[in-house]
C-alpha cells in the first residue's frame, strides 16, 4: 500500500469555502435530477421550517401518522413520518411528497432524522 501525502489531497472549491452557519445550508434539499410536479419544475425544497417546530406540531404529525394506520417503535424512520414533517415544514401538498421518486423521500428523511438526532 502506498501512502498519500497531504499535499496530494485535493479538495474543490466548495470543500475550500468555509462558511459560518453551516447548520443553516443544511436544511435545503437539493433534489438528484429536478422534479416535475402539476405545472412546476422543482430543484429542491428548503427544510429551514424544522427549526422552528414546537412541540405541539410534533404532536399534530404523530396524530397524522398514525392515522394512516401504521404502528412503527420509530416512526421518525419511516418515509411516511417524513412526508407528513417535510409537509409541515414547507407548506406543499402531501401529493408532491408521495410522488417523488424513493431515492428523493428516503433522503429528506435522512435529512429530518438527522436533524432530530443532532
Amino acid at each position: 500500500m502506498s501512502r498519500i501525502d497531504e499535499d496530494e489531497v485535493k479538495t474543490t472549491p466548495e470543500e475550500q469555502v468555509t462558511h459560518e452557519n453551516d447548520e443553516e445550508l443544511d436544511m435545503y434539499f437539493r433534489f438528484s435530477t429536478p422534479y416535475k410536479f402539476e405545472d412546476d419544475v422543482v430543484e429542491g425544497i428548503d427544510l429551514s421550517g424544522l427549526n422552528n417546530l414546537k412541540t405541539k406540531d410534533i404532536s399534530e404529525i404523530e396524530r397524522k401518522y398514525y392515522q394512516l394506520g401504521i404502528s412503527c417503535f420509530s416512526p421518525e424512520n419511516t418515509a411516511s413520518y417524513a412526508q407528513i414533517v417535510a409537509q409541515k415544514v414547507t407548506g406543499l401538498p402531501i401529493e408532491f411528497f408521495q410522488q417523488l421518486p424513493i431515492k428523493e423521500i428516503y433522503k429528506i428523511r435522512n435529512r429530518i432524522v438527522n436533524f432530530f438526532y443532532k
